[in-house]
Order: structure tokens, then sequence, then C-alpha cells
């Protein structure tokens, strides 16, 4: 005699009760249905139907747990990330098996595009926020010229022989401690990505 399965389309567990397997037995018994929907029409994360799970998909799941991180004010105030932060204040979420950007996120999440290796930056200049109205998508040479009109960066007088200025090294420095690619802060300041890795290790134009 063959073993009788679960009803559930795919599943292949030994049923328990009603045609159903011990997990969707617990999901029919929380939610009134073994293949419970998201909002959104997508399989929920029921997680076999323990205390607490979430009729949600788990993009929608995922949602929910960002914004429990935030502080949420009015549209022209800033939404400061109460979760975990870098050294300089960034907020950072373990996303879709990522650790993210908190900043970086919101933006996606409020459906806008940020192409690859452009940089999320603030119109507030607080870097716990996370208001996607004070966000917005910028290019590597975007990100340093909003540093500069802010007067992010710190000032240096002009070397007569220098490719760059005393302020703009700064500035090379700056973007690489936060992880710049060598060759976006090449091209922005029109030298050579040896050139900048010579800056960054101290080689050429060392501090005082």
């Amino acid at each position: 005699m063959a073993t009788k399965t679960c009803k559930v389309s795919g599943c292949e567990n030994k049923y328990r009760a009603i045609g159903l397997c011990g997990t969707h037995w617990k999901i029919n018994k929380s939610y009134g249905t073994p293949t419970p929907l998201c909002h959104c029409g997508e399989p929920a994360q029921t997680n076999g139907g323990n205390m607490g799970a979430s009729k949600l998909c788990k993009t929608h799941t995922l949602t929910a747990r960002f914004w429990n991180y935030v502080d949420i004010k009015t549209d022209k105030e800033c939404w400061l990330w109460v979760g975990s932060k870098t050294e300089a204040g960034y907020g950072l979420i373990y996303w879709k098996d990522e650790l993210k950007y908190a900043h970086r996120l919101s933006i996606e999440l409020s459906g806008r595009h940020i192409p690859t290796r452009w940089y999320a930056c603030h119109t507030c200049d607080t870097p716990a926020c996370v208001n996607p109205n004070h966000l917005f998508a910028g290019t590597p040479r975007t990100n340093v010229q909003d540093m500069i009109l802010k007067g992010r960066h710190s000032h240096g007088d002009s070397h007569h022989n220098a490719k760059i200025t005393d302020e703009e090294v700064l500035i090379v420095r700056q973007l690489a401690e936060k992880g710049v690619f060598l060759s976006d802060i090449a091209e922005q300041f029109g030298v050579t990505p040896g050139y900048v890795s010579e800056i960054v290790s101290n080689r050429k134009r060392p501090l005082n």
C-alpha cells in the first residue's frame, strides 16, 4: 500500500490529518488555509505556522522589517535609522543574504533604481537618515561635488607641482576610506588609478 502524501501541490511529505502533512496542517490551523497568500498574491512566509509568523511574502516581510528600524516623522524631517550603523553613522541591514546600506536600500524600496557603482546621496547630510525624500542616486563625481558644496571636505593649499590640489588629495583619501573604487576616483580627478593608489598609500602627497 502506497504511503499517503500531503494534498498540497508539490509537497511530498507524509500526511498527518485532513490530507495535510504536519507543516501544512499547522499552517492551516493558524491561517485557515494551508497555502496563505500575501496581499500581493505571492505565497506568504508562514514559517510552518509558528507563532509570530507573518502572512507576507518574503519581499514584504523584509520590507516590514526594514521600516521597523526607522523613526518615521514628517516628510520634511529626517527619518533616522535606529538599527545597526557603521562608525560613520550610516545604517546597515542584512537583506536577502547580503549586508546593505539602509539609505541605499531606502531609495530602492521607493521604486527608484541606483545604477551599479553609483551612490546614495543625502540632501540633508545626515548619515543615519533614510527618508527617501532626502536621498538621491548620484555618480561618484556627483558625490564629490556634493561633498565640496556642503563643505564636508578638509581645506588645504595647492601644491605647485601637483596634478591635484591638497584639498582634492584629502577628498581622494576620504573617498577611498568609504570604499570607492580607485578607478572611479581617478576618473573623477583626471589622473591614473596608480597615482590615486600612491596618494591613498601615502607614497605621494604624504600627510603632515
